[in-house]
């Protein structure tokens, strides 16, 4: 019985000694940015375009947001994102590879809210 005692306590130790020497590796940290507070497009002029538009919106500084235009059918035809750098970001886009037709523009943060505005391209 002393034995099996002294077996069993070499084992744990082995054990222990296997945990306390294994190497951790850190969770990265995934960083989202700010809680943006303020999510708006101002204006998308002009509103008839050939391609070429500039998009101006009330952000939060420090906030990760992303820029999309969408068609009518919902599908994504250019996205591009940012982290706000001031409070009023000015982007200029160009949309000229894209066919004529109604879109949308959406600014969304990365709480998910959103804020639309529709342009039209003629070419």
């Amino acid at each position: 019985m002393k034995e099996l005692r002294t077996l069993l306590g070499i084992y744990f130790l082995i054990i222990i000694l296997l945990i306390a020497c294994s190497k951790v590796v850190p969770t990265p940290v995934i960083e989202l940015g700010k809680q943006a507070t303020s999510t708006k497009i101002n204006d998308v002029t002009p509103p008839i375009s050939t391609g070429k538009v500039i998009a101006s919106m009330t952000v939060t500084t420090g906030s990760k947001y992303s820029l999309q235009l969408i068609d009518l059918k919902g599908d994504v035809k250019s996205a591009t994102g940012f982290t706000a750098d001031k409070d009023l970001v000015i982007k200029e886009l160009d949309y000229s590879d894209v066919n004529s037709g109604d879109y949308t523009v959406i600014l969304i943060d990365i709480f998910g809210t959103e804020y639309k505005r529709n342009i039209t391209i003629k070419k």
